[in-house]
Formats: C-alpha cells, sequence, structure tokens
C-alpha cells in the first residue's frame, strides 16, 4: 500500500500577485491581513488547498496555479539534481587531489632514494678510481725509489 502525503507549496506575496493574478489591487499589508492565521505569516502559504481558503479561487485559477507549482517544482528538483551532482564531482576531485598528494610525495621520496643510490654508485667507482691511481703512484714511486 502506498500513502499518498500531501505536497507542500511554497508561495510568495509576488508570486500570488504576480501568476495567479488575484487580488493585484491588493497591498502586500491587504494580503497579510488575509494571511493571519497561517503558520508563516506573512511570509509564506504552504498548500494550494491554504491558498485556496484565502483566495476562493476558481477551477481555472486553481488549475493555473497548479501548473505553476508543479513547473516549478520541476525546475527545482532540476536544479537540485546539478547542485548536488556538482558537489560529488566537486568533492570527488578534492578526495583525488588529497589522495594524490602523499602518493606523489611518496614517488618523489622513492626518486630520489634512487638518485642518492646512482650517485654512491658513482661515489664508489670514484673512490675505485683514486684507489688504483693511487696504488699505480705507490708502484711508480717504489721503482723510482722516491719514496
Amino acid at each position: 500500500m502506498t500513502t499518498e502525503t500531501a505536497k507542500n507549496y511554497t508561495f510568495s506575496i509576488p508570486e500570488i500577485q504576480e501568476v495567479l493574478k488575484v487580488d493585484t489591487d491588493l497591498d502586500k499589508s491587504a494580503i497579510q491581513e488575509k494571511l493571519k492565521g497561517f503558520k508563516q505569516y506573512p511570509k509564506f502559504i504552504y498548500s494550494l488547498d491554504d491558498l485556496n481558503t484565502v483566495y476562493e479561487f476558481n477551477v481555472d485559477t486553481y488549475e493555473r496555479a497548479q501548473k505553476y507549482v508543479d513547473s516549478r517544482n520541476v525546475e527545482r528538483v532540476k536544479k537540485a539534481q546539478a547542485t548536488r551532482l556538482a558537489n560529488k564531482a566537486k568533492i570527488a576531485k578534492e578526495e583525488k587531489k588529497a589522495k594524490s598528494k602523499p602518493a606523489n610525495e611518496f614517488d618523489e621520496l622513492g626518486k630520489l632514494y634512487v638518485e642518492q643510490a646512482k650517485l654512491r654508485v658513482e661515489i664508489a667507482k670514484l673512490s675505485q678510481e683514486q684507489n688504483l691511481l693511487d696504488k699505480k703512484i705507490v708502484e711508480l714511486e717504489k721503482k723510482m725509489n722516491v719514496r
């Protein structure tokens, strides 16, 4: 069983005046006076039935209001979905950056270790060459009796 909940609509006073074309001759204070019984007085009315009790719509006006509210709600849903998707993409991008930063630091550290090892190998080779040269020098000095 599915139970249908009543839809909540939010109307502002300018929307009442513009879209519904009802009591456009009334100023805001007169409209607010009519709306005193509602919870969100003076700003909002929450359902078409609440609005109907104040203005006693004819069928055409009520249908026009219903169409307007439905189209407005569809637009709001689309905007909300787009915002949610954009926020998810932004969060995913930030998480990817956060994850990639340490990985990049570890990669950089690994590269530095490799470079350090290469330099140590070069130092070892150069020190071997130096030792060989020192030995040759010592041998030549012995032959020449310079020492």
